[in-house]
């Protein structure tokens, strides 16, 4: 699991952003968390996953393939932080699309 240098962070988990996130690295169970990820398949933008899905074992060796680009505290916040990202790129670059955007980005490594 790779999480994106400028993470969007929702108004609720901003204050414990480090530990939802070393929770997500070591697999620790997280009730309420809702990840962010980039999309994989080109007619898709985001993926929302609620955190306590990392907890099967498909995710357990598939967690290397996924980008987190934002998490949020329930899925009402996980959607608004999604539509706030879109909204972001848009207004920055007239395009959605958000992987070319970080990409993009010039503090990205």
């Amino acid at each position: 699991m790779r999480f994106y240098k400028n993470l969007w962070v929702s108004e609720n988990a901003a204050g414990k952003k480090f530990q939802i996130i070393w929770k997500l690295k070591h697999f620790r169970p997280q009730s309420d968390v809702y990840v962010l990820v980039l999309a994989d398949t080109p007619h898709d933008l985001i993926h929302i996953y609620p955190a306590k899905e990392f907890q099967q074992p498909y995710y357990k060796k598939r967690h290397r393939d996924l980008f987190v680009i934002g998490i949020a505290y329930t899925r009402p916040e996980a959607l608004e932080l999604a539509r706030r990202i879109v909204d972001e790129v848009y207004q920055k670059t007239g395009d959605c699309d958000i992987g070319a955007y970080i990409r993009n980005r010039t503090d990205t490594p």
